[in-house]
C-alpha cells in the first residue's frame, strides 16, 4: 500500500526533523511508530498524509493514494457546532455519509449522550472521542493516529482498540503513533522506533511480542546499548 524510500524533511531554518527514512506498510496492516518526544513521529505522519513534502526521498501508493484518516495530536473539531454535526461532516465532505453506518461509531465511542452538545462543552477526553468517531465514520482505507487514547478512560481506551482491530479485519490500514508499548503491541503487528530523527529499528510481528525481552530492546535502544 505504502512505501516510504529514503525520505528525510527539514524545517526551514532548523535540524533534520527525519533522516533517510524508508519503511512498507501493506493493506489492512497496523504499526506502531514509537520514540520519545520531538523523534519524527509527527513529522512522518503529515509526509505520509501529504500535508507536507520531503526534502528528499519520496512517498509512493500502490495505486492512487487512499482515503485517509488523519488524528493530529491536538486540534479541536470546528468550535459551535454540535456533536451530531460534527461526527457527520468528513463523511458529507467525502460523499459516503450513511446514519446507520455512523451509529455503529456512535454507539461504540458512547456518544449518544454528547450529541446535542456544542463540542466547546466537552471535555478533552469527549472532544478526542468525537474526532475518532468522525474519522471512522468516513469509511479511511489509512489512519494516521496521532497519540490517539491521549485523555481518554480505560474504557474508551479499549473501545478504540477494538475498534482498529476491527478496521483491520475490513483491510483498513494504520500508523499508530504513540508512547504506550504495552497498548500498541495489543493493536499493532509491528513497530518502527524513531529516535532523533532516523530509524533505530524496525520491528516485525515476531519480534513484536509483550514481554521482557520486547521492553529490554527497547530499552537498549533508548540508551544506545548494543544487545548482549
Amino acid at each position: 500500500m505504502l512505501q516510504l524510500n529514503q525520505v528525510s524533511y527539514r524545517y526551514s531554518g532548523s535540524a533534520w526533523a527525519l533522516r533517510d527514512i524508508s519503511l512498507h506498510l501493506s493493506a489492512g496492516e497496523s504499526k506502531a511508530l514509537l520514540g520519545p518526544n520531538g523523534s519524527g513521529k509527527s513529522t512522518l505522519l503529515k509526509l505520509v498524509g501529504q500535508l507536507i513534502e520531503p526534502t528528499s526521498g519520496s512517498v509512493k501508493w500502490s495505486s492512487k493514494r487512499p482515503a485517509l484518516g488523519w488524528l493530529p495530536a491536538s486540534v479541536v473539531p470546528t468550535a459551535f457546532l454540535k456533536v451530531k454535526e460534527v461526527v457527520r461532516q468528513l463523511a458529507e465532505l467525502r460523499g459516503n455519509y450513511s446514519p446507520a453506518y455512523a451509529q455503529r461509531f456512535v454507539s461504540s465511542l458512547a456518544l449518544e449522550p454528547l450529541l446535542d452538545k456544542p463540542v466547546t462543552d466537552l471535555s478533552f477526553g469527549q472532544v478526542q472521542r468525537v474526532r475518532l468517531a468522525q474519522l471512522l465514520i468516513a469509511k479511511p482505507r489509512l489512519l494516521l493516529l496521532d497519540e490517539p487514547s491521549t485523555g481518554i478512560d480505560l474504557e474508551g481506551a479499549l473501545c478504540l482498540e477494538q475498534l482498529i482491530v476491527d478496521a483491520q479485519s475490513e483491510g483498513v490500514s494504520c500508523i499508530y503513533a504513540t508512547h504506550q508499548v504495552d497498548e500498541a503491541v495489543r493493536i499493532c503487528q509491528g513497530a518502527w522506533v524513531l529516535k532523533g530523527g532516523e530509524m533505530a529499528t524496525s520491528l516485525d510481528e515476531s519480534d513484536w511480542q509483550p514481554g521482557p525481552n520486547l521492553t529490554e530492546r527497547l530499552r537498549r535502544i533508548a540508551l544506545n546499548e548494543r544487545a548482549a
